[in-house]
């Protein structure tokens, strides 16, 4: 979140990864972030919502 917060544009799943060591647990919380409404992924790259 700190990352998308940060950054005026969408930032790219290969950045998001790069941030935690875990990548399974990394991949849960994003996908609980998305279902959540409070992040947003296009393709390959996630985003605040507007």
């Amino acid at each position: 979140m700190a990352e998308l917060r940060r950054s005026a544009h969408p930032v790219p799943r290969t950045v998001v990864r790069g941030l935690w060591s875990d990548a399974a647990q990394l991949e849960r919380c994003v996908a609980s972030l998305v279902e959540d409404g409070l992040v947003e992924q296009d393709g390959d790259v996630y985003r605040l919502p507007d």
